[in-house]
């Protein structure tokens, strides 16, 4: 894969970096229900600051050109398993099959280690929706989020189907 690498992100500092990169590049159906989201936080800055800051681990990815995506978990009280994310720019489809390939392992043996990840896709993004499917994903009854269809969806560990 030579020009696709993964880095944990750990240093605040550099988490403040990849922010603000990734909010200047962020795709168009990422941003969309970011702001569906934002209705609770207040913004699309503080949608993507709080997914960085409150994650347990965070990785970005980058090919030559720069940021390709950034993705963490988290746990939510209450809640059995992992709240996972993912956000990425215009660049995750010129390494689509490097970023399905490392992140289906990434979620594999996060999902082993956890239990159950979760979360809500927007119901037109197409490309996260066929992604999450290649990545084992389970779909539930879609929920209305700050005006947008958003279909939640689990990925399981194995031998808890």
């Amino acid at each position: 894969m030579g020009n696709y690498e993964i880095k944990k992100i750990t240093r605040q500092k550099k988490k403040e970096q990849l922010v603000w990169t990734l909010l200047g590049e962020l795709r168009a159906a990422d941003r969309r229900e970011l702001t569906a989201g934002a209705c609770e936080s207040g913004s699309i800055e503080n949608e993507v600051y709080d997914s960085v800051f409150l994650s347990e681990e965070c990785f970005a990815a980058y090919d030559r050109t720069g940021l390709v995506a950034i993705w963490g978990y988290r746990e939510v009280l209450g809640n059995p398993g992992r709240l996972i994310w993912c956000l990425g720019t215009e660049r995750v489809a010129k390494n689509r099959y490097a970023f399905a390939v490392e992140s289906k392992r990434i979620l594999t043996d996060w999902a082993r280690r956890f239990g159950v990840l979760y979360n809500a896709v927007g119901a037109f993004n197409k490309d996260a929706i066929r992604w999450l499917k290649y990545c084992g994903a389970v779909f539930h009854r879609e929920i209305t989020v700050g005006g947008e269809q958003f279909i939640p969806f689990t990925i399981e560990g194995e031998g808890r189907k």
